[in-house]
């Protein structure tokens, strides 16, 4: 599928998207969906963490959770890393996997979000890192292992057993 749409046809996609007529926002998530195109996943995830409708929520998580492209992962990357959307964070870190997207490039951000969040985007947060099959470099897991164990050390959390499955995987990781 193409990674980009044609100009008209994707400014029409973003009015349509800022409507505030579910059913006009709806309309064109269905669109989107069918274009198989992540060049506006910004825009959604904008519509995401700003709607009030749940069936509009709803439509975009589904959109979330099938993606395809590999830059999708960007911009999921971005949106967790948004404080603004922190209350959205464990959706967009559930997408991630359930979308089984590349987040191999991408692991100390993911521990950093892991070490200041709740427990179930900590909990989202493993499962991405032990669906990550392979691209880890070796630096990249020792310095994520070191900041989790200094944390674990001197922060307690509701998150420790979490943080501690994060360093076995990693570790385990380090061993293949």
């Amino acid at each position: 599928m193409p990674s980009t749409l044609p100009k008209l046809k994707e400014k029409e996609m973003i009015v349509s998207l800022q409507s505030k007529d579910a059913a006009i926002v709806n309309k064109a998530l269905l669109d989107i969906k069918k274009l198989g195109n992540s060049s506006l996943l910004p825009q959604i995830i904008e519509v995401y963490v700003s709607t009030q409708s749940e069936q509009v929520k709803l439509g975009i998580e589904r959109i979330l959770n099938q993606l395809k492209e590999s830059q999708s992962i960007d911009y999921l990357m971005t949106a967790l890393q948004n404080k603004d959307y922190k209350e959205y964070h464990q959706k967009f870190a559930a997408a991630i996997w359930e979308s089984g997207l590349d987040a191999s490039s991408n692991l100390q951000t993911l521990v950093e979000i892991a070490l200041g969040t709740d427990y179930l985007t900590c909990l989202d947060i493993l499962t991405v890192i032990e669906n990550i099959e392979e691209g880890l470099s070796e630096s990249d897991i020792e310095q994520s292992i070191a900041a989790i164990s200094e944390q674990l050390q001197w922060k307690k959390s509701d998150n420790d057993p979490l943080l501690a499955s994060i360093i076995q995987v990693l570790q385990g990781d380090l061993i293949d």
